[in-house]
C-alpha cells in the first residue's frame, strides 16, 4: 500500500508492509513493496507518530543563514553538509561499530553477535534504521537538486575534496583532502590488493558461493547469504576466508583517511575516514558506502524471487494508508561537551555547550486501514522512498525499492 508524502515541494512515497514474522532475515525485504497480502472482513484503523530521534529527521532545504558547515556556495556537497555534519548521524555510526566490533571473536569472549554481516549491510544501507547512509545521502540530494552519489573506483580520481576544519587535542589538525585526488598504495595497503578483493567478492556473488579457508564452497543462495557476504565485505572475524577476500570495507575507510600522506613522510594524524565518530562527515563515506552497497545489490538482484507462499499474510490486508504532510525545519541544538574536558576530583564538573543547527521536523502522522479475519499479532514496517528521479521522472517501482528508507516499525493487534 502507498501513498505520497510532500516535504518542501518534494514528493515521496510512503509504503506501509503488514507481517506476521517478527524475525524475518533481512533479504526478505529486497522485494517489501510488492508483498501479497489477502483481504477479508473485519477492519481496524491505524494512526502511528513516528518518534522523533535527535538528529535524524527527514529532509529539507539547508538554511541560507545557517552554519556553513566545512565549505561555501561554491561547493555544491555544501548543500547536504548538513546530514554527514549531524551529530546524531556521526554518534549512531560509531555505536553500531562498538557493538558490532569486527575484531570481535565470539568463541573467546563467549558472546555471539547475531547477524553481524547482514546488520553491516542494513546499518550502512538504512542507517540509524530512520536514516541511510547511501540511500538518504540520495534522498537529501534530490531534495537539494542534486544527483544520486556516484560510487567511487579504486582507479578513478576523488572528485570532491574535504576539509574538515578540526584540530586533535594532541597531534595537530585533521587532514584536508584537496579535490581529484587519486587512491595511492600505503606500505601495508595497495590499491591492486583491494581491486583483487573487489573481482573475487564479485565472482563469489556471480557463483552464488564463497570460497572457504578450507577450500570448500559456501553457498550464498539461502537466508544467511548476506550475512555471509557482509561478514567479508567489512570484514569481521566471521569471515570465511580474510586472507582471500580481504578487509575491502576497513581498508577502504584506512586508503581515504591517510591518502594526503600515503608514505608518512609527514607524520599527519588519522583523517577522519579512520574514525567512527567522524567518518561520516567526509562525503567520500558516502561513496565508498555506494560502492559496497552497489555489490550487495548485486547479490540480491541474483537471488530467486519470492514464492507467493513467502509473501502472503492470509487474512489480513492494508485496505488504506495516509500521510500527514511532512515540514522540515532547522533548529538549533546544545552539545554537551562535559565529555571534552580535563577531570579531577578537586573541582566540580563545569556545565559547558556547543550550539550547531540541525535538521528536524514537525510531527506528523502515517494512519492505516487494515482489515483482519481474526486477531493476528503483527509487525508493521514503514518505509520512504522518492517518487522522482532528479530528471523529474517518475522512478519505476523495481528501481524504486533499492532507495527506500524504513522510517518505523511497530508490533501491534491486527484486530482487537
Amino acid at each position: 500500500m502507498c501513498s505520497t508524502a510532500i516535504t518542501d515541494g518534494v514528493k515521496f512515497d510512503i509504503i506501509g508492509i503488514v507481517s506476521s514474522e517478527f524475525n524475518l532475515h533481512l533479504t526478505n525485504f529486497a522485494h517489501t513493496s510488492e508483498r501479497a497480502l489477502r483481504s477479508k472482513e473485519r477492519v481496524r484503523s491505524w494512526s502511528r507518530r513516528p518518534g522523533r530521534k535527535p538528529g535524524r529527521s527527514l529532509n529539507g532545504q539547508p538554511d541560507r543563514h545557517g552554519d556553513k558547515q566545512n565549505g561555501t556556495i561554491r561547493n555544491p556537497e555544501q548543500r547536504v553538509a548538513y546530514l554527514g555534519e549531524d551529530i546524531g548521524l556521526n554518534s549512531h555510526h560509531a555505536h553500531w561499530h562498538m557493538d558490532f566490533p569486527f575484531w570481535w571473536k565470539p568463541e573467546e569472549y563467549g558472546v555471539k553477535k547475531d547477524r553481524q554481516g547482514e546488520l553491516f549491510y542494513y546499518m550502512h544501507h538504512q542507517l540509524i534504521a530512520s536514516v541511510s547512509s547511501t540511500d538518504r545521502f540520495d534522498l537529501e540530494r534530490l531534495s537539494n537538486d542534486l544527483p544520486f552519489v556516484k560510487p567511487l573506483g579504486w582507479n578513478q580520481k576523488i572528485v570532491d575534496g574535504f576539509y574538515p576544519q578540526t584540530t586533535y587535542r594532541v597531534g595537530g589538525e585533521f587532514p584536508a583532502r584537496p579535490d581529484n585526488f587519486e587512491f595511492q598504495d600505503l606500505q601495508n595497503i595497495k590499491i591492486k590488493d583491494l581491486m583483487d578483493y573487489d573481482r573475487r567478492i564479485r565472482e563469489a556473488i556471480h557463483q552464488q558461493a564463497v570460497y572457504t579457508v578450507n577450500g570448500d564452497y559456501y553457498s550464498l543462495n539461502d537466508s544467511t547469504g548476506i550475512n555471509t557476504l557482509g561478514q567479508i565485505m567489512e570484514p569481521s572475524c566471521g569471515s570465511k576466508h580474510r586472507e582471500y577476500y580481504g578487509a575491502l570495507h576497513n581498508y577502504g575507510h584506512i586508503l581515504l583517511g591517510q591518502i594526503t600522506d600515503p608514505k608518512g613522510k609527514f607524520d599527519m594524524p588519522p583523517g577522519v575516514m579512520e574514525h567512527f565518530e567522524t567518518a561520516t562527515r567526509d562525503p567520500a563515506f558516502f561513496r565508498l558506502h555506494k560502492h559496497i552497497d552497489n555489490l550487495f545489490k548485486l547479490h540480491k538482484d541474483l537471488l530467486p524471487p519470492y514464492s507467493r507462499d513467502e509473501l502472503e499474510f492470509p487474512g489480513v490486508k492494508i485496505q488504506d494508508l495516509s500521510v500527514d504532510e511532512l515540514t522540515t525545519y532547522f533548529e538549533d541544538f546544545d552539545i554537551d561537551l562535559l565529555n571534552a574536558l580535563d577531570d579531577t576530583v578537586d573541582l566540580d564538573d563545569m556545565n559547558i555547550k556547543a550550539r550547531v543547527r540541525r535538521l528536524n521536523h514537525k510531527p506528523f502522522a502515517f494512519h492505516f486501514t487494515v482489515e483482519s479475519d481474526k486477531e493476528n499479532l503483527v509487525a508493521v514496517r514503514v518505509f520512504m522512498g522518492p517518487k522522482y528521479d532528479w530528471f523529474g521522472q517518475e522512478i519505476p517501482l523495481d528501481e524504486k525499492r533499492s532507495y527506500m528508507v524504513e522510517i518505523d516499525k511497530f508490533v501491534t493487534a491486527s484486530l482487537i
